[in-house]
């Protein structure tokens, strides 16, 4: 078999691990370097979520591939920006995509900082107390910094939210979600959710998301990091929208509607309506009963003095960045169509 047979079948079977090891023992037995990008791919997908092996993993894995042809590795990595060491029954949960949470969230205040980690609840509220307070985790939960399972059931009309931070996973999905801010957005939070996402993608080994909307600026975005590097960014504001990439092309000519539903989608990523009240936490969708569990941190943010600098050094390493129109209606839709419908073009 030859190696452009090899790379094809990749392309054909992108959920098949055999198909990756089979080009990996070509290359092995050939000498070929290359190989050791797949060995240490397998290792990484075959560590348990939320092990602390995956860090050292993750780290070995991100310098292998930083040494290969980029060439090469668009066309061993056909579902880019979705690593192949992520196995494919992480990508189809029950429930996908960012479209409930759309809907529930223009029913108030049009604002949030969310950070979503994929890895199991515990590991990811542990990585972040020992991340932001340096504290042990079993004090935390001890002297009630953290609660661990606490009560999930449907909000009410005019509740109060709390300042605690909730972290909730549904059943069977591979993300942990955690709300920043709700309703609202506030630069320390923001930058907070960055840098977090940053630090939890190489301390568990996985993938991190940060996105956030602003109401005033009717901006919205997300930075996508891996393995503890920002791969992928993107922000939809009026009469613009900008992205860049170190995984794949440009995948639109204009921002898409539901901005960015497609790349979570492809993460196998869900994004549910809820809020820290009380004792627990409240929500929106879906039902109580898909939630495998939620936990409240109470946590304070800490404010970091940023220059013009600090703002566009975290987006460098990009070779391009893109800039292009935002979404415009087609000639069916008018703005009173918009008010109408609820949506909020950005």
């Amino acid at each position: 078999m030859d190696e452009e047979t090899l790379i094809a079948t990749l392309n054909e079977t992108p959920d098949d691990p055999a198909s990756r090891a089979a080009y990996a023992d070509w290359l092995e037995q050939r000498g070929d370097p290359r190989a050791d990008y797949f060995r240490a791919e397998q290792r990484l997908r075959s560590a348990p979520p939320g092990d602390p092996s995956r860090q050292a993993l993750g780290r070995a894995w991100r310098e292998t591939r930083a040494s290969l042809d980029p060439a090469w590795l668009a066309r061993a990595e056909p579902r880019a920006p979705v690593p192949a060491w992520v196995p494919a029954e992480a990508l189809r949960p029950s429930r996908n995509g960012i479209n409930d949470w759309l809907e529930w969230a223009r029913q108030s205040h049009y604002e949030w900082v969310v950070l979503a980690v994929m890895a199991p609840i515990e590991a990811v509220i542990r990585a972040v107390i020992k991340l932001r307070t340096g504290a042990d985790p079993e004090g935390a939960l001890a002297s009630g910094l953290w609660r661990k399972g606490v009560l999930i059931q449907r909000g009410e009309e005019y509740e109060q939210v709390s300042p605690a931070t909730p972290f909730v996973q549904l059943t069977g999905h591979a993300w942990t979600v955690v709300m920043y801010d709700t309703f609202h957005l506030s630069m320390t939070t923001y930058q907070a959710a960055q840098d977090d996402a940053r630090e939890l993608s190489d301390r568990l080994g996985t993938l991190a998301l940060e996105y956030s909307a602003e109401d005033t600026s009717s901006a919205t975005g997300y930075h996508l990091f891996e393995c503890g590097e920002l791969i992928e960014f993107a922000q939809d504001a009026p009469g613009e929208a900008t992205f860049a990439s170190k995984r794949r092309p440009l995948p639109w000519t204009t921002a898409p509607r539901d901005f960015p539903d497609e790349l979570f989608r492809s993460l196998g990523l869900y994004l549910s309506g809820f809020y820290a009240g009380g004792t627990g936490v409240r929500l929106g969708a879906p039902e109580a009963s898909e939630f495998a569990r939620a936990d409240l941190l109470q946590i304070r943010w800490e404010y970091r003095e940023t220059t013009l600098t600090d703002a566009i050094r975290p987006n460098a390493g990009f070779t391009e960045i893109h800039r292009l129109n935002d979404y415009e209606p087609d000639s069916s839709e008018t703005g009173e169509d918009f008010a109408d419908n609820g949506d909020i073009p950005f």
